[in-house]
Order: structure tokens, then C-alpha cells, then sequence
């Protein structure tokens, strides 16, 4: 038996919003690393920075009793401390390589998806297997979900601006269009 397409109840309507979210989750993952690796570099660069002045301080201090070269001396050795135990206390390493594993699984269900969409806009699957196959990537999806590692309000918004939608949950059909191939859309 073929797949009426009209009949959205088990094929093209679902779908086309889990495709609408498995997008958005692998973007907000994508971002999220954005944010590890942006974060990492910069207390490592701030680090080697503060280190590098650090050690010229300390030779002007000895050459120079002036009071302010102390200060800045003072001053840039707690940023060299800071900078070095706040990265040895979090794993960026660690951190960056979870939420890429994330975002790449959220992007090999989302092409899932993609697929099984054309099979449906082309009525070129059965039903047994339709709802098999949707039954399949639905439990990936929320099992994707449930493994997946925290993300920060800040990938949250820039990932909403990646995308320039809403929250990530909603979708009206205009939107969902908007993020599909084209040959995926509705209209």
C-alpha cells in the first residue's frame, strides 16, 4: 500500500517539523562548540599573554622601583594565574569534542530525514515502512536529546539568528520551507 501524501497524520506533516528541529538542534550544537573554541582560545592566548608579561615584569621591577610597574606586574601575574587554572579546570578539549559528536549526529538524522521526506513527497515508500522508518528516527531523535550535552542560552541565541526564526520548537510551514532544499519544500 503507498502513502497518500495528503494524509499527514503519519507522513509528509510530522516529518517536515522533525526535520524543522533535528535542523535546529544540530545548529545550536554547532554553536555551542562555536563558544568552546572561542572560549578556550581566548583564556590559552590571555593565558600565554599575561605568562609573557608576567616574566618581563619581572625583570623591570628589578631594574625600576617605580610603584606602577609593580601594580602592572601584580596585576598581569593574577590574570596569568586566573587564565591558566580557569582552563585547566574545564575541559574545552573534552567539551568541544561532545557537542561536535552531537551536532554531527543531529546532521546524520537530520539527512535521515531529508531522505524519508523525499520518499514521502514521491510516494515512493509503503506505509509498513514509513511508519517503521519514522518510528526509527523518532526514538533517535529524543534519544539524541536526552544524550545530548547541555547548550548555553547564548548558543540558544546564536543559533536563532543562524537560522533568523523562532524558538526552535514552533514552526509555521512558511518557516519550515525556508529551512529545507528546495526540492523538499511544499510550495
Amino acid at each position: 500500500m503507498m502513502l497518500n501524501v495528503a494524509d499527514d497524520e503519519l507522513g509528509e506533516g510530522p516529518l517536515r517539523v522533525l526535520c524543522a528541529r533535528l535542523i535546529w538542534q544540530h545548529k545550536i550544537h554547532e554553536k555551542q562548540t562555536d563558544i568552546y573554541v572561542f572560549h578556550y582560545k581566548f583564556f590559552n592566548c590571555l593565558s600565554i599573554g599575561a605568562t609573557a608579561l608576567t616574566g618581563c615584569g619581572i625583570f623591570s621591577t628589578f631594574l625600576n622601583q617605580a610603584t606602577w610597574i609593580r601594580v602592572c606586574s601584580l596585576l598581569t601575574t593574577a590574570i596569568a594565574l586566573f587564565s591558566s587554572l580557569y582552563t585547566k579546570s574545564i575541559d574545552y578539549n573534552q567539551l568541544i569534542i561532545k557537542e561536535r559528536k552531537s551536532a554531527e549526529a543531529f546532521l546524520r538524522l537530520r539527512d535521515r530525514s531529508f531522505s524519508l521526506l523525499y520518499n514521502v513527497k514521491h510516494e515512493t515508500i509503503e506505509l509498513p515502512d514509513l511508519e517503521k522508518e519514522l518510528n526509527g528516527i523518532f526514538n533517535d531523535y529524543h534519544r539524541l536529546c536526552a544524550e545530548a550535552p547541555r547548550i548555553t542560552d547564548h548558543a540558544n541565541d546564536k543559533a536563532r539568528k543562524a537560522l533568523q526564526k523562532g524558538s526552535g520548537s514552533d514552526y509555521k510551514n512558511s518557516e519550515i520551507d525556508e529551512l529545507l532544499p528546495e526540492y523538499l519544500r511544499q510550495s
